[in-house]
């Protein structure tokens, strides 16, 4: 009696598993970037500013760090692509290089199920020659997508805003 007991609850510890990661999705990314203090601090643009290269520019540009963004290969290549765009726009970057990009099956230990994923590795740049106006109202854009902290700031996000009647380039620290 004490084993099939056993048994039951081995098989709902392991649905109950495979339930959560159901639900959590299967989009993964991560966001690496040099420390805060070697990474120049660049406002928050629109994601549609966002250029996507192939190779990196001739130009000048600093180098704001690297991004991952693995998701499932039925998903469409442009949602990889805004996905990129999203997280570069909150780090300021004006521009993302595409390092890699590999399609490959990945087996989930848990539900024993293969699935087709994809992985595009950036490198997020500011070009020096582009001129990439900052949104007007940093609020514009959605939450961070990356639970990692953003390589712009200490604290992980933008500068607050700055206090009313202070001049211009001003913060609220």
């Amino acid at each position: 009696m004490k084993r099939r007991r056993g048994a039951y609850l081995n098989r709902f510890a392991a649905l109950s598993v495979a339930t959560c990661m159901a639900f959590s999705g299967c989009a993964h990314r991560t966001n690496r970037g040099p420390a805060a203090a070697q990474t120049p601090a660049y406002p928050p643009i629109s994601p549609e500013s966002v250029q996507i290269l192939n190779r990196r520019p001739p130009v000048a540009y600093d180098e704001l760090g690297k991004v991952t963004v693995q998701t499932e290969s039925a998903q469409p290549r442009a949602r990889s692509m805004e996905e990129v765009r999203e997280v570069a726009a909150h780090a300021g970057a004006n521009a993302a290089v595409l390092l890699d990009e590999r399609t490959f099956r990945q087996r989930n230990s848990v539900t024993r199920r293969s699935m087709d994923m994809r992985r595009l590795v950036a490198l997020l740049i500011r070009r020096k020659d582009v001129a990439t106006p900052p949104l007007e109202n940093p609020n514009q854009l959605p939450p961070a997508p990356s639970p990692s902290p953003s390589p712009r700031s200490e604290r992980g996000g933008p500068p607050p805003p700055a206090p009313q009647g202070a001049p211009p380039g001003a913060t609220g620290t």
